[in-house]
């Protein structure tokens, strides 16, 4: 896996993590697997960042996540940035049969509105096989629960648009629990179902 963090730079990325991921990364490098995961903290020329996914998939690198699309630079609008990083990205995918998972975000507006469209437009969101938006739940913030919305869904179509509400473990990083959205919500006293929570992203 090839992870290019261009939103942060490596400084800012391990000062900001907190102690139990750290731990979860030293416990990695000191593992076999140290050899299957790079960070790339430099590629944000989007040509500089199409070289470097080509020489890693034939180098053998079958999964790229990068964090975040939007700090990709190339010139133009917006929309012209979007789509000229989204089609090099879509093509690569599929010319050299790898895996990318791309981090984006979606506006303060689309949020407060309950509106599934990433920042920026709806044009990642188009050439994507799968869309999962995920945002923690009003009033647990501190906690591990975190609802997870399929928008779009190429590879089981029957599966896009429905919600769940996952719990994991915070030092294993591994989810314990997973809930029907529908089925969770706010219990009184006498143990009926008063409405769902609110959540933001």
């Amino acid at each position: 896996t090839h992870f290019c963090s261009l939103e942060m730079g490596d400084v800012q990325m391990f000062s900001e993590i907190s102690p139990q991921e750290k731990n979860k990364l030293e416990s990695i490098v000191s593992t076999d697997y140290a050899n299957n995961i790079t960070i790339d903290f430099t590629s944000r020329e989007v040509d500089d960042l199409g070289t470097t996914i080509q020489t890693m998939a034939d180098n053998g690198v079958k999964a790229f996540v990068i964090d975040s699309y939007i700090s990709i630079y190339t010139r133009g609008s917006e929309f012209e940035k979007m789509k000229v990083v989204v089609d090099m990205l879509a093509t690569l995918k599929k010319e050299l049969n790898i895996l990318i998972i791309i981090i984006a975000q979606i506006s303060k507006a689309d949020a407060r509105d309950d509106v599934f469209d990433f920042h920026g437009g709806n044009i990642l969101k188009y050439e994507s096989d799968l869309a999962l938006f995920i945002r923690k739940i009003e009033g647990e913030e501190e906690t591990t629960k975190r609802h997870i919305h399929c928008e779009k869904n190429r590879i089981v179509e029957a599966s896009s648009g429905y919600g769940i509400v996952t719990e994991y473990c915070r030092t294993s990083h591994k989810i314990e629990k997973i809930s029907n959205f529908k089925d969770y919500g706010v219990i009184d006293s006498g143990g009926k179902q008063v409405g769902n929570r609110k959540l933001k992203f």
